[in-house]
């Protein structure tokens, strides 16, 4: 899953930084920590999501506009993170 993903990765590198001395910029620190703070906000959304929605017969789910938007926001906040993150040459992706 994305946001447990996001998370774990995020974490680590900040306990590296805080515990390891790796160091990185305060700007790269404070995007890890917002990486952080939103995955773990998009993990407990899409918690929430499935107990109150369950999949149709047809294997989809209906979710309300605000629903929608709440998603999309979450992948646009992840997004944006990761990318600020790439630039700065970290990269989230399993090579």
């Amino acid at each position: 899953m994305l946001a447990v993903n996001n998370l774990n990765f995020s974490n680590e590198l900040i306990r590296q930084h805080l515990c390891d001395k790796v160091s990185v910029s305060e700007t790269v620190f404070h995007e890890l920590q917002k990486l952080s703070v939103n995955s773990l906000i998009f993990r407990d959304y899409l918690d929430e999501l499935d107990q109150f929605y369950k999949l149709s017969k047809e294997g989809s789910i209906d979710l309300s506009e605000a629903d929608i938007a709440n998603v999309w926001k979450c992948l646009l906040s992840l997004t944006e993170s990761k990318k600020f993150l790439l630039e700065a040459s970290y990269s989230l992706e399993v090579h």
